[in-house]
């Protein structure tokens, strides 16, 4: 059985409610029978983790005070709470959270620098212990590839 984390922030932000959502439906679609949980990027385990990579989890915020580039916080408080309607999105159906690509794409620049600042961001998807992804929601095509699930099934 896989053991599958989701580390992120508390309450969850979008983006870290949405990739939740997408693992739990992927381990209903594909019968894995994981334990699926979350934990906050503060909790112990979720350092522990992050310092076994000689990184520590965190936000994109603190990626953006260790880069001192400011983040544009109002559009970025927008984008989570408005509600937003990705109809052409491909996890449009489990979307109950208002994440949105143009969340994300504002916050690429700082998942793109995480590393180098010493950061794991999150949102962090940990499969038995390995870190498969951190710092956005990863497109369907990725979970394929990260599952090792043939898109063809």
């Amino acid at each position: 059985m896989k053991d599958i984390l989701v580390i992120g922030t508390e309450p969850q932000c979008p983006r870290c409610k949405l990739l939740s959502n997408i693992i739990r439906d992927m381990n209903n679609k594909y019968g894995w029978g994981a334990s699926i949980r979350h934990c906050a990027f503060d909790t112990d385990e979720a350092q522990i983790i992050a310092k076994n990579l000689d990184l520590r989890a965190n936000t994109a915020k603190e990626v953006a005070i260790l880069l001192d580039k400011p983040m544009d916080k109002e559009k970025i408080n927008k984008l989570c709470t408005e509600v937003t309607t990705e109809a052409n999105s491909v996890w449009a159906e489990l979307n109950d959270c208002n994440w949105s690509q143009e969340l994300d794409d504002e916050i690429r620049p700082y998942q793109e620098k995480a590393r180098e600042v010493g950061i794991l961001m999150t949102p962090i998807l940990v499969v038995d212990g390995e870190v498969l992804w951190e710092g956005s929601v990863p497109n369907k095509e990725t979970l394929y590839k990260l599952f090792d699930i043939n898109q063809n099934k």
